[in-house]
């Protein structure tokens, strides 16, 4: 076997360095791809209690919805002077009560 020349031993030296970046930029790459996965699970936390927030509200208003449809066809509903005067079915206290 010859001995190595200058150009062997520059190229194994180059190949090395560049394994030797590769391993850190992997190491870089799984840390971004950790934190990333880390912030997905705080918005998806985030989004769950939205979601079931909207959920809550769509249900209360699901529930007032009927009232309303009442309260607009009432005939206690009087119309005076361009202002109306509300009925006496009780809605106003079904929306106090939903807001508290």
């Amino acid at each position: 076997m010859s001995e190595p020349t200058t150009a062997d031993i520059q190229e194994r030296h180059d190949m090395h360095l560049s394994e030797s970046y590769a391993h850190k930029d992997r190491g870089i790459l799984l840390d971004m791809l950790e934190k990333a996965a880390e912030e997905i699970s705080e918005y998806q936390r985030i989004l769950t209690g939205k979601t079931k927030r909207i959920a809550k509200a769509r249900q209360t208003i699901r529930g007032i919805i009927p009232y309303l449809h009442h309260h607009d066809n009432c005939q206690s509903y009087i119309e005076r002077g361009g202002e109306r005067d509300p009925c006496d079915c009780g809605l106003e206290v079904i929306l106090n009560r939903r807001k508290s």
